[in-house]
């Protein structure tokens, strides 16, 4: 089984090496997300779409360390609530956001996206297939000009677990062995128009990811059934600069972290 096609070459969302861009890996980093692979933020993308300077590609991965051989049992889930944060202020709360939502029509999986301007729109998921050829990307077009993919690719990220181990405990170096290489992660990908997420202004943006699920409250009512109430959204994950939550913050500490946000850091 071959894994699916690179994220970078995800119908050219992912197209071109750039400057501009920021990144972050998070695969299984913390006690309690690595109980919820779908809810587990493995990378977060953002850069300018170096073909179309006046749009922004957004890239959050799940599910890490999927096995190629079992695609079809990692998927988004539908009780899953992914979140792209857009700061225009510098104030580390966002101003706009995009959120993306997992569905299931007549069994088969899509997806709803949520835009900054209140605007929503529908498309289907890009299923997993096995081998020796992936399903092809469905780009979905959304309004004001923004596109959509959703679906599994090979890990993007290039890091040398292993070696970055036997540093930390003074064992060893990096061999440049690439620890995520055969692997896939879900990965949701949106090309946006920067006007769409800075109101036209031209401050820098500080753009963090997260994913929440609903708190769930079961009772037993006065006929005996079960009746079944949902509450309102807990951040499970979130990923924003680069290797802060995998190598800065205590083992103790990192479900703290995870549950953080970004406005409380400094202290």
């Amino acid at each position: 089984m071959k894994s699916q096609h690179r994220l970078s070459l995800a119908a050219v969302l992912l197209a071109g090496a750039v400057c501009t861009s920021s990144f972050a890996s998070d695969h299984r980093e913390a006690p309690l997300i690595q109980e919820d692979p779908s809810a587990d933020i493995a990378d977060l993308y953002a850069f300018v779409n170096p073909n179309d300077t006046s749009k922004m590609v957004l890239a959050m991965t799940v599910n890490p360390f999927s096995t190629p051989v079992e695609a079809n049992t990692y998927q988004f889930s539908p009780g899953v609530r992914y979140r792209f944060n857009i700061d225009t202020t510098g104030d580390a709360i966002a101003e706009s956001e995009i959120i993306f939502h997992s569905r299931s029509l007549n069994g088969v999986p899509t997806f709803q996206v949520e835009l900054p301007d209140g605007s929503t729109f529908l498309g289907d998921v890009t299923t997993p297939s096995m081998e020796p050829t992936p399903n092809p990307a469905i780009i979905v077009n959304g309004p004001n000009g923004v596109r959509a993919f959703a679906g599994p690719r090979d890990d993007p990220f290039f890091f040398d677990v292993v070696g970055f181990s036997r540093f930390l405990a003074g064992t060893g170096t990096f061999s440049g062995t690439d620890s995520f290489a055969g692997f896939n992660v879900s990965a949701i990908v949106l090309e946006v128009p920067l006007d769409l997420i800075t109101g036209g202004g031209t401050e820098p943006l500080q753009i963090w990811a997260d994913t929440s699920r609903r708190k769930v409250t079961v009772r037993r009512a006065s006929t005996g059934k079960l009746q079944r109430e949902l509450g309102a959204f807990e951040q499970l994950d979130r990923v924003g600069v680069p290797g802060v939550g995998t190598a800065f913050i205590p083992s103790g500490s990192k479900d703290l972290y995870n549950i953080g946000q970004p406005k409380d850091d400094g202290a």
